[in-house]
């Protein structure tokens, strides 16, 4: 029963990385769904000896010398152990013409195939090269007598007669040292494979068109007694239609949202590029003596988001929410900051708003310089495509008349 302590070990050792949280809920159940099927096939193991009951034995489980080792138990319960010898299936000539037989009856079914008998042979025929004979495999090598007629692989030829042909097959079938030969006389009539009706129709059509020399071609009306309706397979221009319209309306939204993106960021960028301007006028408004609202009032000429913050405020909208509406619809961090200092004018006083401008319209002022200059770092780093192409072409130009006058 010492065996038994590997899986409770394992089962064990599971659990604590489980717990110390080196092993995840998801791998910790499987690994022990596994530890606790290994204990009861160790357990099972354990009670019958190690030892499984059986009553028969496979041929295949002898070892190299044909012998497989075992142990026997009887009523007084002594334990015998015996290396029993095992027939691997070598038979006797007579047992092996019996089988080969047996095959070459059941053989007549596989042969035909969806055929109904060896009389009207119109579907491809079927040539294995072995067959199982109970712990034996048969093997088989096919022979016909007229390849045109059923090739080797049992296929039906071309060229027959709508009344048939008559030929015959022939087989042999080995089991180990014995032979016998399998012979079928069968009458052969044009196939009734798909691919076969093609290569017909294929026949007929060159046969119909071989002295039309014209730009078009006749299609043959009857082929093997069949009269055949010709359709030109269309393109599905409709269906092409609907999903070039579904992806150009697709394209359209995309197109569109893109562009208004880009209007977007064109406009952010309009806005920051007058944003150091319009807070130094409004700082120097208010130095003059103005109130907030007028000074915003002089600016929105100039503004349009300043114009839409004047109406708001003169339908009646208060100026703290109007100067807030002004910072989210500019949708920048400085147009944000702005509102803000407005704002917090408004509650606490606008004393010191003037100077908190002046520091801001500096801070802008510098900002802008800062974006100048990376603007300029990044027309610098484009130019360099269009230069060396240039330079390309010197060297083009100089390089070649002196390779020429070589």
């Amino acid at each position: 029963m010492t065996a038994l302590l590997l899986p409770a070990v394992t089962g064990a050792v599971l659990i604590y990385l489980y717990k110390s949280g080196g092993l995840s809920i998801k791998a910790m159940v499987p690994l022990l769904a596994a530890a606790s099927m290994m204990f009861v096939c160790i357990y099972t193991e354990n009670v019958n000896g190690g030892r499984t009951e059986i009553r028969q034995i496979r041929t295949d489980a002898a070892d190299g010398t044909g012998q497989v080792e075992l142990e026997a138990v009887d009523q007084a319960m002594e334990s015998h152990r015996i290396r029993l010898k095992l027939d691997t299936g070598t038979y006797s000539r007579e047992e092996a013409m019996q089988r080969l037989e047996a095959a070459a009856d059941r053989l007549d079914t596989v042969v035909l195939g969806k055929n109904a008998s060896f009389e009207r042979v119109e579907w491809n025929l079927h040539f294995p090269v072995s067959l199982e004979a109970e712990d034996s495999e048969i093997a088989v090598q096919w022979l016909s007598e007229d390849p045109e007629l059923i090739s080797w692989d049992g296929t039906i030829g071309t060229g027959i007669p709508e009344s048939g042909s008559v030929t015959g097959i022939m087989a042999r079938l080995y089991l180990q040292d014995a032979e016998l030969e399998y012979r079928r006389q069968l009458r052969v009539y044009p196939s009734k494979e798909p691919e076969a009706f093609a290569a017909a129709v294929q026949q007929v059509f060159e046969e119909q068109n071989a002295e039309n020399n014209g730009q078009s071609r006749v299609l043959p009306a009857e082929v093997k007694g069949r009269s055949l309706i010709w359709y030109e397979k269309k393109e599905q221009r409709g269906s092409f239609l609907c999903m070039l319209i579904l992806l150009t309306g697709i394209l359209l939204v995309l197109l569109k949202k893109e562009n208004q993106k880009k209007e977007e960021e064109k406009r952010k960028q309009e806005l920051l590029r007058m944003y150091p301007n319009l807070v130094s006028q409004l700082q120097l408004f208010l130095a003059a003596g103005l109130s907030l609202r007028k000074a915003m009032e002089k600016l929105a000429p100039q503004h349009a988001e300043v114009e839409r913050c004047r109406q708001e405020m003169e339908n009646g909208m208060t100026e703290a929410d109007a100067y807030l509406r002004f910072g989210e619809r500019c949708g920048t961090a400085e147009y944000k900051k702005l509102a803000l200092l407005l704002v917090q004018s408004q509650k606490k006083g606008g004393s010191r708003l003037s100077l908190l401008l002046e520091q801001e319209a500096r801070d802008a002022f510098e900002n802008r310089k800062r974006r100048a200059r990376i603007e300029g770092d990044k027309t610098a780093v484009r130019m360099i495509f269009p230069m060396g192409l240039m330079l390309l072409v010197v060297l083009i130009v100089i390089m070649v008349p002196a390779m020429l006058s070589f």
